[in-house]
């Protein structure tokens, strides 16, 4: 009995101790396999930090080199005499702008004296109105002498930062956009302390655009708005102040162009530093929207195709002429001149 005893302890000690070490050999592989999965989920997220620190760190990605030479930024200006001279040099360092329109807007302060340094500086153009137009009408006024394919709106206050400009070339240049929109809210929906009234009320315009357009923005009426010049040229602007931002929502979405967000830096001012922006800008946004609801895309297409074959004729016809006698780029008043209906002073030739 004894020896029965024992065969069958040897016999079943020897088969746990084989069920063991399989068990064993399972629970290595598994553990070897959750290795290997996590060591190549590791090299992955490492991988692309990697590249977001890399393009992060870099003004100037390698995709947006291709339209190197070929950004236009309009700044429209007024009374913005100690922020206007920064805002030009951030721009010239950043090596994707090759042209920057001032409008002076009609200001009463020392602006325009402000920009008088660069007035031959051959990658600054500098336009005044006689008297305030409005920010709609000095973009348009500063649309009209733009020389490159994409165009980019900046104000001259620095809450916005040029530093963030190669972020919103990346999916222009790549294909992914038609329009970029640079986002003050898509990391920070949250509502900022003091802003109550203001942010509220952009959101309003976004859940419009989204009801109205079908389109989903976060921050609608955000001043970083890049396009390519013959799109905006093709949209036939009519605006005087801050219905810009509306009116090129609008007549985007009805060209069928594409609109993108990227994120971006903002530091706000209040009234007091001198914003601009009034509570009756918001309702008069809302009626610009429902304004271009029905704005007819076909009949602009076939007025931008004239309006651009007698733009190329009077080029021709310019060069054909004799230069104006006006020094540098400017429209001074030191020199003979012709006022429009608006309030732009053209040298005469």
């Amino acid at each position: 009995m004894k020896s029965i005893i024992l065969i069958f302890r040897q016999r079943f000690s020897s088969q746990s101790l084989q069920i063991a070490n399989r068990v064993r050999i399972v629970m290595l592989r598994v553990r070897f396999e959750k290795s290997k999965l996590s060591l190549s989920l590791s090299l992955s997220l490492s991988r692309r930090t990697l590249n977001r620190v890399g393009h992060d760190r870099d003004e100037f990605p390698q995709e947006n080199k291709a339209m190197a030479g070929d950004l236009a930024v309009i700044v429209p200006a007024y009374n913005e005499e100690a922020t206007v001279a920064e805002i030009i040099r951030r721009l010239q360092a950043q090596p994707v702008v090759s042209q920057i329109i001032i409008v002076d807007d009609g200001s009463t302060d020392g602006t325009y004296a402000a920009v008088t340094p660069w007035l031959n500086d051959p990658q600054v153009t500098i336009l005044r109105h006689e008297v305030n137009r409005g920010k709609g009408r000095a973009i348009r006024t500063g649309l009209e002498k733009v020389r490159c394919a994409h165009v980019l709106i900046q104000d001259a206050d620095l809450e916005y930062s040029p530093s963030d400009i190669p972020r919103l070339l990346t999916p222009m240049s790549s294909g992914q956009a038609d329009v970029v929109y640079g986002s003050r809210y898509l990391h920070h929906p949250q509502l900022a302390k003091g802003r109550f009234v203001l942010q509220s009320g952009i959101r309003c315009i976004n859940v419009l655009c989204r009801i109205l357009y079908g389109v989903r923005l976060t921050d609608e009426a955000t001043c970083y708005k890049l396009f390519r010049s013959s799109d905006l040229l093709r949209m036939q602007l009519e605006c005087e102040r801050f219905e810009f931002c509306p009116e090129v929502t609008a007549k985007a979405t009805r060209l069928g162009l594409r609109i993108q967000e990227v994120p971006i830096n903002y530091e706000s001012r209040s009234a007091e530093e001198g914003k601009k922006l009034r509570t009756t800008d918001g309702w008069c946004a809302i009626c610009t929207l429902w304004r271009f609801k029905r704005w007819n895309s076909g009949l602009a297409d076939s007025h931008h195709s004239e309006q651009t074959t007698h733009r190329q004729f009077n080029v021709i016809q310019c060069k054909c002429a004799s230069p104006a006698s006006a020094v540098g780029n400017t429209y001074s008043q030191n020199h003979s001149q012709s006022t429009t209906p608006q309030g732009m002073v053209f040298p005469t030739p």
